[in-house]
């Protein structure tokens, strides 16, 4: 179990466990993804949402404002990307026996995946996130001649979280495709750090609610006052 804090009010210092996962379905029947597994040492992370407001004004003054949220962009600087890995993350062809990764100039088989970290806040407490679905794009690789100062330069990957076809009872009256999941360990009622990368993260499914619901349920059985054939009286 992570380290509890009492600040929950607790700065962003830091980034680590970068790991990903295949979206193998999201529809309205289902969502399914792979087994998280490791994406890269991570020396920045960085989540920027698009947001449009628009202001209408009535007897001089705003009376309706509506904030559209679009697109989440993840920008994580790692230390490098290998071959393997980018064919992973953006569906171009990778000849494992002989290590080479064909860059065929299309993106069009960029996979659906999923986006699992976390951030060091102040204290030692952590901000979990877990984005549902997105795909990968990799930055410029740049490379410096040797001299008396090493120059090293990193790679940036970019992250476009969407939000899930699949919809999920996310509370008691909201049923909703998900964009991500997010939890502090400074949040006292936060106990699943400790299994936070074993597995994509998701709401409860609708159907799911619904039976809990029914099971909660005080009301009694309806009795129709016909007796239960148990087959022992049928005559011959």
């Amino acid at each position: 179990m992570e380290n509890k804090t009492n600040d929950i009010y607790g700065e962003l210092i830091g980034c680590d466990k970068m790991h990903y996962a295949l979206v193998k379905q999201d529809d309205a029947e289902k969502y399914e993804a792979d087994k998280p597994v490791f994406l890269a040492p991570a020396a920045e992370v960085a989540h920027e949402t698009a947001q449009n407001t628009v202001k209408r004004h009535y007897d001089n003054k705003p009376r309706f404002v509506t904030i559209v949220e679009g697109d989440t962009n993840v920008k994580i600087t790692v230390s490098g990307v290998p071959c393997s890995l980018a064919s992973k993350l953006t569906g171009k062809p990778y000849d494992a026996e002989k290590g080479l990764f064909y860059d065929t100039g299309s993106a069009e088989k960029t996979p659906w995946a999923a986006l699992l970290g976390r951030m060091e806040l102040g204290d030692g407490g952590y901000r979990y996130f877990n984005y549902l679905k997105g795909k990968f794009a990799i930055g410029s690789q740049v490379a410096h001649t040797r001299e008396d100062n090493i120059t090293v330069h990193t790679v940036d990957l970019t992250y476009s979280a969407v939000v899930t076809e699949h919809e999920f009872q996310v509370d008691e009256n909201t049923v909703s495709g998900v964009k991500g999941v997010f939890a502090d360990t400074t949040d006292e009622k936060f106990t699943g750090a400790g299994t936070w990368f074993s597995a994509v993260q998701t709401p409860p499914e609708v159907q799911a609610a619904a039976a809990a619901a029914a099971s909660a349920d005080d009301g009694e059985p309806v009795d129709d006052g016909e007796p239960v054939d148990d087959g022992e009286n049928t005559q011959e």
